[in-house]
Formats: structure tokens, sequence, C-alpha cells
């Protein structure tokens, strides 16, 4: 029995081993199946456990998010790839799962790397009787399907702010009118507010005209289209607007309709209307402008002159049009600089910008050259090459010709300080020679046979005097003494001198009675004049004639300022030869310092420059109008003076002696050597002091016996006028005698003004020495 039981036994045990084999077996099917799923399935899919950890990924897990099975297994979902706590939707799906609900989800997940990756997933629990045990997530990558939905998303969001924002007006409209969008700009030329347009409103009540509307469908059906069509739209308030209608057939919300573009042009039609009656304004304008306009092509040749221009440049229009600029208007060369004219046109025209502003010479139809300053702008064709070039001239003759006057009274005064500088150590030199043959000269009787050397020494020292003189005079540093003069006078006692030496000159003269009164340096005056008779007895080596004017002159306005002079009375000298004459760039340097034409021995090159020197520094000017064959005409003017005419004092030739003490000051030993001798020699005491601070400390300490200071000008740290002040404060009635190697200048004039007793220019004899010594100390 016990057999028996245990025989069936196991035959129920075999059949259930049987059963448990066949279910193995079907187990195994089912997981291979489940792998192969698993494995080629296109999502990214993971099997987790009751705590959320990975039990299984298959491949598309690792593809899509980089992460191999050993890295994942036992990880948490959330944590690997939804980066944990920091991504509530995550935390979220995995909640619902727990309770056992399905879950579909569309979210970022990251992979390995960080990137991100967007995802469409859903989340299966896995069931038991006993409950939750697991979960199943598959993972779609739709990020490309997503950036396109997004892309998709915002180009519509583009197009409908491109729609509402437009400046222009859009709308679209069905084939039978009527309106399904609009933007707010289509309404605003008619005042339209967007409550006015209601689903009742047709494109046809915006028309003013509805004849209009049914010509425009009729042309747009017949081409399939129309382009900027003008139309007469109605405002609000019935009143028309002017506006260019555009339409494209579309297809919108599955039925045909027209994609409509309203630009309102009434602003733009008054702005034609405007622009035709200003061009004629324009015109107007240009043909009666005070500058020259002119049009002209690539290759030189004139299209167009305005009236200004045509009288400028002396043609007449039919005489100009259609030719060459060189043929006409350009030279091939400008006269003064030289500069070839073709190759600078050529270079405007290829380059206008470049030339935007420039001044050139031109030449008018009788020949005259003139010079224009020109703006040129370039007119380009629709494919930027230059079609024309435009440009607009004024004259700048008259500029010109004051640029060249400042630039040479610029260039004068330069070198004339050089000369003037040159002028006093030379003066210094001579000082020193003249001083100590007038003190040698003294010692020696006129039977000396030194006696006729010494003389000549000094003859020669004068003369080197006035050569210096004449520099001073050039250097504007030239004006001894200032009196009240009859100029008319001046020019005869000269011109009579000159005329008893230079027989072979006819002089005229026309002299206007009651001439004014001018303040001069007489014997400058009647240098100038002895230097300009002197200029056009060489330019007449036959002989010839001289004509001598005098005028007054009131100046004022543009022929002031063409001078250079103030607005006031002038005496005019002018001396005209009949000489040789001069070409242009002879006449341009004809004042320069040493420029002479004549051969060596007959001339320094001085007498005109400091002719010039010697007016400019009298407040004067002085002019030269010359042609090569024709003579010489130079116009002087001098400032006229209320002032009475003074007469000359007659100068004292004998020494004059005294026994007063003298405070002799100046920097140079050679200087002081000589005149300490000639003091003494004249019977004065001398205290001597090398510097302006020595004379102030010596003065301090001696004022009360010192009776005269002969004081140089020009020292070094203080100079003549510091220490005349500082002399000043110790003795406020100080005698001081200026002395210099200048000529008496500005400065010094200030400082007799102030009260200094008087002047006396190096180099001076032992004569002249004591007349002005007794002068100072008696006036």
């Amino acid at each position: 029995m016990e057999q028996e039981n245990l025989r069936k036994r196991i035959e129920e045990l075999e059949i259930e081993v049987g059963r448990l084999r066949d279910a193995e077996k079907l187990l195994r099917i089912e997981k291979a199946y489940l792998e192969l799923l698993l494995d080629s399935a296109p999502e990214a899919i993971i099997m987790a456990d009751r705590e959320s950890r990975i039990t299984r990924i298959n491949p598309q897990f690792t593809k899509m998010f980089g992460y191999t099975f050993e890295e994942a297994l036992g990880k948490s979902a959330d944590d690997l790839i939804a980066a944990g706590e920091r991504h509530p939707e995550a935390s979220r799906v995995t909640g619902l799962v727990h309770s056992g609900e399905q879950v579909r989800f569309e979210s970022t997940r990251f992979r390995k790397d960080g990137t991100a990756v967007y995802v469409e997933g859903m989340a299966v629990p896995v069931m038991e009787v006993g409950g939750h045990i697991g979960a199943f997530v598959s993972y779609r990558d739709i990020t490309d399907r997503k950036k396109a939905e997004d892309e998709l998303r915002e180009a519509e969001e583009r197009y409908r702010s491109l729609f509402e924002n437009s400046p222009v007006g859009i709308g679209i409209a069905t084939t039978d009118g009527r309106l399904l969008d609009f933007n707010a700009a289509i309404l605003k030329p008619g005042g339209f507010e967007r409550e006015d347009i209601g689903p009742k409103k047709r494109i046809s009540d915006f028309y003013y005209d509805i004849r209009e509307r049914e010509r425009i469908v009729e042309l747009a059906t017949r081409h399939g289209f129309l382009e900027r069509c003008e139309v007469r739209l109605k405002r609000k308030d019935g009143s028309p607007y002017d506006a260019l209608l555009s339409l494209r057939p579309l297809r919108f919300k599955g039925e045909p309709c027209w994609y409509a573009i309203v630009q309102d042009v009434t602003e733009q039609k008054k702005a034609e209307r405007a622009a035709k009656e200003s061009e004629g304004k324009y015109r107007d304008l240009v043909e009666n402008a005070n500058s020259i306009v002119l049009r002209w092509n690539p290759r030189g040749r004139i299209l167009y002159m305005n009236r200004f221009g045509l009288e400028f440049f002396g043609y007449r229009e039919e005489e100009i049009i259609g030719r060459h600029a060189f043929e006409t208007i350009i030279p091939e060369r400008e006269s003064t600089t030289g500069r070839d004219m073709r190759k600078l046109m050529m270079e405007i025209q290829s380059d206008p910008d470049r030339f935007r502003n420039n001044e050139h010479e031109n030449v008018r139809k009788n020949g005259q050259r003139v010079w224009v300053l020109w703006a040129n702008k370039a007119i380009l064709d629709e494919e930027g090459k230059i079609e024309e070039v435009l440009s607009i001239g004024n004259d700048v003759t008259e500029k010109r010709s004051l640029q060249a006057q400042l630039f040479h009274a610029q260039k004068m005064e330069a070198i004339g300080t050089l000369a003037g500088g040159i002028a006093h150590d030379f003066n210094n030199l001579l000082m020193g020679i003249q001083g100590r043959t007038s003190l040698m000269l003294l010692e020696c009787p006129s039977g000396h046979p030194f006696y006729d050397h010494l003389s000549g020494i000094e003859e020669h020292v004068e003369s080197a005097a006035e050569l210096t003189r004449q520099l001073l005079g050039f250097a504007r540093g030239g004006k001894y003494q200032l009196n009240p003069s009859d100029l008319n006078a001046l020019l005869r006692k000269s011109s009579e001198m000159f005329g008893r030496t230079k027989k072979e000159i006819s002089i005229h003269t026309r002299y206007q009675e009651g001439i004014w009164t001018a303040e001069v340096d007489r014997g400058q005056i009647e240098q100038v004049f002895i230097n300009l008779f002197v200029n056009a007895w060489q330019s007449m080596p036959g002989g010839g004639e001289l004509f001598l004017e005098s005028e007054n002159v009131r100046l004022s306005g543009w022929g002031a300022k063409s001078l250079g002079l103030r607005e006031e009375r002038y005496v005019k000298v002018t001396i005209t030869d009949t000489g040789e004459g001069m070409d242009e760039r002879t006449r341009e340097r004809i004042f320069d310092p040493f420029f002479t034409t004549k051969e060596m021995g007959r001339g320094t090159g001085l007498g005109l420059a400091s002719a010039y020197g010697i007016i400019k520094n009298h407040g004067g000017t002085i002019q030269v109008q010359s042609r090569k064959g024709k003579g010489s005409s130079f116009f002087i003017y001098l400032p006229a003076s209320e002032k009475e005419i003074v007469a000359e004092k007659v100068n004292r030739e004998k020494l004059l002696k005294g026994n007063e003490t003298v405070l002799l000051v100046d920097d140079e030993d050679m200087i002081l050597e000589v005149a300490l001798s000639m003091l003494t020699a004249l019977g004065y005491k001398v205290l001597t002091a090398k510097s302006g601070q020595e004379a102030a400390e010596l003065y301090r300490e001696r004022w009360k016996k010192i009776d005269l200071v002969i004081l140089d000008m020009i020292m070094p740290a203080m100079g003549g006028k510091e220490t005349f002040e500082e002399l000043r404060k110790i003795n406020r009635d100080v005698r001081v005698l200026l002395s210099s190697g200048y000529s008496i200048d500005s400065r010094a004039k200030l400082l007799l003004e102030e009260g200094c007793r008087g002047f006396i220019q190096k180099p001076f004899n032992l004569s002249a020495f004591s007349s002005k010594l007794r002068d100072v100390l008696e006036g």
C-alpha cells in the first residue's frame, strides 16, 4: 500500500516536473522574446525594482544616454538621467508609478556627458498580487521633433509679430471680398479702429469708388497678381487718400484668398508735388546763385554751367556746353606753381570724393588767370559708376592775393628779426672801433701822419653804420625820432639832391597843396625816397623820366583791408619810372633783403628791403606795380597826423665837456672800456656796472652822487626796462640815457615816455656823444 502510494506520488511528481519543465521552457521563450523586444526596441527602456533601482537596460538606452549596463545597474533612474531632486517632474512620475498608475510624459533627461535630450516617455508599474514590485519605463528621443515644433512656433510668432507690427498695411480677404485678417497698419491711414471692422465689413467698403475695386479684381485675376497699383481709398470720415495696392493669391484656412499689401502714399504724393515745385525753385536758385555751378562728365566735357559761371568765365552757353574743360576754363599748367592741371583733372574725374574740396587756377575766355575753390561731388548711376561730377566754385583770387601778402609780410618779419639781431651785434663791434678812433683822433693833431688814416677809419665806420641802419630799417626797428613832417618838403629836398648828381634823369613833380602832416623820422623817410630814386635810376641805364606825386587819401572798407591798413587818413606818395620794369617773379621778391638784379658791385640788395621795413615801422605800407618793359610804380601810404610841424634842430659839432658823475651800464667789456675812455676824455667821473643787478646795487649805495646813468637796453637777466624800474624805485627823478645797437624801438620809446631823458644809438663818435650828454644833463 505504501509502495503503491509512493509510486503514485512519484508519477504525480514526474507529471509536475514535466509541467514545470514546460513552464520553464515557456518562460525561457518568453524571456528570449522579451530580451529580443528590449534589444531591438527603438526606444530606450529600463526596468526597475520597487526601490526604483535599475535592474535592466536595453542597448538603445546605452546609445541614447551613454551609460553601460554596469554603470546603470542598481542606480536610481531619477539620479542617473533626471538630475535627482533637482528635476521635480521626474519625481512626480516616479511617485505616480509607485501608486500603480501608468504615466505618459514629455520632459528633459540628461545624457552621461551632461547634454540634454527631450524625450517622450511612458512608465508602467509592474504589479503582483501582493502589490507593486517594479516599473517598466521607455524613452523616445523627440529632440528633433521638439526643435521643429519650437521653430515652427517661433516662425509663427515671428510672422504674427511682423504681420502685426509691419509699418505697411497687410490684410487677407476672400475672393468675394470678405476680410479675414488684417494688421493695425492697414487701419491707420483711414483713421479706423479694430472695433470698427465688424464681421459684415467688406473690402469694397474701403474703396472711395466701388468701381475701382472691380477694376482691381479684374486686373489681379487676369495677371494672377497685382504690383503697386495706385488706388484711392476711403477714410472713416469719407474723405479719400492715395495708396499703393499689391495682391498675391493665397490659401487661408482652406479657401482661396488674396494677400494684400496697402501702402499709404498720401505724404509721398504731397512730397512729389513739393519736389516739382522745389525743382523750379532749385533751378532758379542755381541759375541766380553767386557761385559757379558746373556739371561735367567723366571725360571732362561740360554738360551744364549756370548763369553766374558763364558770366564769370566770359562765355555764352552755346560756346561752352559740350566742350572739354581744357579747351575752355582749365589751363594746361598753373602759372604760379607749374602744377600739371591735366593730371589733376583726371584724378578729380576718377575720384571726386578724394578732391571734395580743391583749389586751383582757372582761365577766363579772355586769358585772365583766376583762382577758384571747388567743391566736387560724384553723381553715380545704378551700378555705382560715376555718371557725372557736380562742381560748385567760388572765386578766391582776392583771398589768395591777401594770403600771399600775409605770407610775404610774415617772411619779411622773420628775416627782419634776424637782420635786426645781426645789426645790433655789428653796431656793438663798430662802437668799439668808433670809440677808439675818436679817442685817438682827440690826441692826434691834424698834421700827424696817422690823422688821415684815423679819419678814414671813422668814415668807414660811418659807412658800415649806414649799412646797419638799412638793416635795422628793414627789420622795422629803425624809427629814431618821430616828428610831424611835411612829406612834400621831404620829397622836394631828397629829389633835388638826387637830381643834382643824376642829370640824365628828368624829374616831374605833382604835389598836392595842403598835404596832410605825417609823423615820421625824417632821416629815414628821406632814405626811403633816395633808395627808390636810386632803384629807378638803375633801371634806366640810358636815362629816363621820374614822376613824383603826393596826395591825401581816406581809406575804408575793402580799400584799407586789401592794403592791410586801418581805416583812416593817409598821405600817399607815388614814385614812377620809365625803366625796364619787372616780371612777376622779380616783383614778388623785390622787397626781400639781399635780393638784387644788379651785377656785382652795383648794390647790396638792401635798399628796397630797408624801405619796406621803414614804411611798415611807420604804420604804413609800400606797394609796387610793374610790367616788363613798361616801367615801375611804387605807392607809399603813411598815416596822417593832426600834430603841427616842428622845425629840425641843428646838431652841434664841437666837443662839449662836463665834470658830473656818470654810472655806465653795459654787459659787454669792450663797450664798457671804450665808453669809459670816452667819458673820461670828456671830463666826467665814471662808475661802471656789467649787469642790471650790479647797477641797481651800486646806484642804491651812491645815488645822491650819481648825476646820470647810461643804460644799455639789451642785457641778460635784467634788461634795460627792468633796470630802469629798479632805479626809479630808489630815485624817482633818476636821469637815464638809453643806449643800444638797435635803433629806437617800441620798448625804448615806452621808457622815454616813462621818464628816460634820451636815447643814443651805437656806434656814436665823441662829438655826438658829448652833445647828447649835455642835452640830457642840461635838459
